[in-house]
C-alpha cells in the first residue's frame, strides 16, 4: 500500500512537471505568433512601388518584401510548430491526468477492501468474545 502512494506521489508529480513544460510551450507559442505579427505589420507598412522615385529604390524594396516575405514564412512555420508541441504536451498531460485518476481509485478500492477486512476480523473478534461471555454466563 506504501508503495502504491508512493508511486502515485511520483505520478503526481511527473504531471506537475508535464503541466509545467505545457505553459511553458504556449508562452512559446505566444512569443513566436506575436514575432509573426509584427514582421507582418512591418510588411504591410513597406511603402508600395509608387512611393519609389527611382530603378534601384524599387528594386531594393522588391528585394525587402522578398526577404521579409520569407521570414514571415519561416516565422509562421515556426508558429505552427510550436502549436503543435504544445498540443502534443497539452494531450500528454490529459493523458497523464487520467493515468493518476486511476490510480487515486485503484488506491481507494484497496483501501476499502483493507478496511472492510478488518472490519470483518473485528467482527469475528467480536463475536467469538460474544460467543465465550455466552457460555460463561450459561455455563
Amino acid at each position: 500500500m506504501k508503495m502504491l502512494e508512493h508511486y502515485i506521489r511520483s505520478q503526481q508529480d511527473k504531471l506537475e512537471t508535464m503541466q509545467a513544460r505545457q505553459h511553458r510551450l504556449l508562452q512559446t507559442q505566444f512569443v513566436e505568433q506575436e514575432r509573426y505579427d509584427a514582421l507582418s505589420l512591418h510588411m504591410a507598412g513597406l511603402g508600395g512601388a509608387q512611393t519609389m522615385s527611382s530603378a534601384l529604390g524599387l528594386q531594393n524594396l522588391t528585394n525587402v518584401r522578398a526577404q521579409m516575405l520569407s521570414l514571415c514564412q519561416q516565422q509562421q512555420e515556426k508558429v505552427q510548430q510550436a502549436q503543435i508541441e504544445h498540443l502534443k504536451q497539452q494531450q500528454a498531460c490529459q493523458h497523464q491526468a487520467k493515468y493518476n485518476i486511476g490510480l487515486t481509485q485503484l488506491h481507494s478500492k484497496q483501501r476499502q477492501r483493507q478496511q472492510l477486512k478488518q472490519q470483518r476480523v473485528e467482527q469475528k473478534q467480536m463475536d467469538e468474545i460474544a460467543a465465550v461471555c455466552h457460555r460463561l454466563v450459561n455455563g
